[in-house]
């Protein structure tokens, strides 16, 4: 495997280091950022640094700015690389409304590390997706 690069977004700590962990151990190099706001100052301090982002691994609901919202920006600043979400609300209206925007694929957290990089590996094997990871 060619080392890919993984920016997890989540507001959590332990849900960072959890991935964070599973996912360095598979051999890819992973940034971290708790919220939306970090996540688009990570990602322009490694495009300054000429580090890409092959992966972004966002929670859906999160304070100053939530998934959605950092995916419309990433796009609107033309930054498209492979988005996954994951949320602790799997049926609200904003988790809906995710669906139906081009993340048609739902996996329930938690989940398993094999299940994780399962998916990892099939979305950063492909074009750019959106693949939606909610809990229950």
């Amino acid at each position: 495997m060619s080392q890919k690069t993984i920016l997890i977004v989540d507001d959590e700590e332990e849900v960072l280091f959890s991935l964070g962990l599973v996912l360095r151990r598979a051999g890819y190099t992973v940034l971290e950022a708790g919220h939306g706001i970090e996540a688009l100052s990570v990602m322009a301090e490694a495009v300054r640094t000429g580090q890409g982002i092959d992966l972004v691994i966002t929670d859906l609901r999160m304070p100053y700015m939530d998934g959605p919202e950092l995916v419309a920006a990433m796009h609107r600043g033309g930054f498209t690389p492979n988005v996954m979400v994951m949320t602790g609300y799997a049926h609200d209206a904003l988790a809906a409304e995710w669906q139906c925007k081009g993340c048609p694929k739902i996996i329930y957290k938690p989940f398993e590390a094999v299940e994780l990089l399962r998916e990892v590996a099939g979305v950063l094997a492909g074009p750019p997706v959106c693949v939606a990871m909610m809990d229950a």
